[in-house]
């Protein structure tokens, strides 16, 4: 049954965005981000910006690329310290990259999971995306212009995760500050 009702949105989106869009979804993105920048929230541009980019790649799909649904089955328990918002903004893009032939770069992955982050946990941030699309130790040496380099690791390095069993809200947390 869910294998229809996927097949049956996949159609509809592309039906959408082939025939009846026309632009709209852009371009009410590109007026969203006309607003973001004219607001006055110091330092908006540099994601507006990376935004931008990504409306741009999305403008060079056509509706077929267009067409993913994505459902995430997640293993870690939100709130629990180690990364559950991370671990799904990670793999819903790199998922998405492979669907498309692998367009984007690792850094590149990595602000896109960024935003999936900020949506999540309200504010996007680098630390548990960077490594895990990445792999090993990265480090974020500054988010305007982003910079990420990733690091070498020794073979014999090894970590383990205590697990308290504490919830915490990331966008509790995050607003903060």
């Amino acid at each position: 049954m869910y294998m229809f009702a996927a097949l049956l949105t996949a159609v509809a989106h592309y039906i959408y965005f082939r025939f009846i869009d026309h632009g709209f979804v852009i371009n009410a993105y590109e007026s969203q981000i006309d607003i973001l920048n004219k607001s006055g929230v110091p330092d908006i541009e540099a994601y507006t910006n990376m935004f931008q980019e990504t409306l741009e790649t999305v403008k060079s799909l056509t509706p077929i690329d267009i067409t993913i649904e994505v459902e995430i089955l997640e293993k870690i328990a939100p709130g629990s310290g180690i990364g559950s918002s991370a671990a799904s903004s990670a793999a819903a893009v790199y998922g998405v990259n492979e669907l498309l032939g692998r367009p984007f770069s690792g850094k590149q992955l990595v602000e896109f999971a960024m935003m999936g982050e900020a949506l999540l946990g309200g504010t996007p941030h680098a630390d548990n995306v960077g490594p895990a699309l990445l792999g090993g130790v990265v480090l974020v040496r500054g988010y305007r212009p982003f910079d990420i380099v990733r690091l070498p690791v020794p073979d014999n390095f090894f970590y383990a995760v205590a697990h308290p069993g504490i919830v915490v809200s990331i966008g509790k947390w995050s607003r903060k500050k």
